[in-house]
């Protein structure tokens, strides 16, 4: 095999055991690269992926989902209903729903901000069961949703996009229960909520009481 061409390469997305894991087989092989894990700074795994138990957290039981409960008390759950996304139907509430997202966060242009969910949809649309999601309507107006796929053999679904109206305390909670509630009536056990690009975010995911937070690096790759 030739290397030549290949330096200044960096593999994302690996915990510091696979990291060291490749390492080890790279010095092994003799492959003539340095391999260094890195700790990421800027993209959306700078802080752990947290893992949520999809019973657990439907079911919001214990001391441990306390305060979940207070924040849902807030809510107006007899004028809000869920439903399983159907793309065709449901695309233009939850671009509207992005659209009031942008409004409210100046720093962001909606096409930032809806880019990587229009491509889901999209995916949703041109390969039916390759993704679920749901959405919540308050009042005729989808005013949640989420978005994940599911890996039956690992009993685990990898949450997308979840997004909701801003102006509603503990709406983005009840997102969660729903989908949580949704995927433990399947039989799937658990959902990565994947890492978070910011701190405040990374402490909404942990304040959710994830089973499993995993610290993600990169490997920053270099000929030796």
């Amino acid at each position: 095999m030739s290397w030549h061409g290949v330096a200044n390469v960096r593999v994302s997305r690996l915990t510091m055991r696979q990291s060291l894991e490749i390492q080890g087989a790279c010095d092994e092989a003799r492959v003539p690269f340095h391999l260094v894990p890195t700790e990421e700074t800027v993209l959306d795994w700078m802080y752990p992926a947290h893992t949520l138990d999809t019973s657990d957290f439907a079911l919001m039981a214990g001391g441990k989902h306390e305060k979940l409960r207070q924040r849902l008390r807030k809510l107006d759950v007899q004028a809000m209903s869920s439903e399983a996304l159907a793309v065709q139907k449901h695309a233009g509430g939850i671009v509207a729903l992005l659209d009031r997202w942008a409004r409210n966060r100046r720093q962001r242009t909606p096409n930032e901000l809806e880019a990587p969910t229009r491509a889901l949809l999209r995916i949703a649309d041109d390969h039916p069961g390759r993704l679920d999601g749901q959405v919540t309507w308050i009042r005729g107006v989808i005013s949640a949703f989420a978005i994940w796929d599911v890996d039956v053999n690992l009993s685990v679904a990898n949450n997308f996009a979840i997004a909701a109206d801003f102006d509603r305390p503990g709406l983005p909670e009840w997102q969660f229960v729903r989908m949580c509630r949704a995927l433990a009536g399947s039989g799937i056990r658990y959902v990565n909520l994947g890492g978070s690009e910011t701190l405040g975010l990374d402490r909404f995911k942990r304040k959710l009481g994830p089973v499993e937070s995993r610290e993600l690096y990169s490997l920053q790759v270099s000929k030796r």
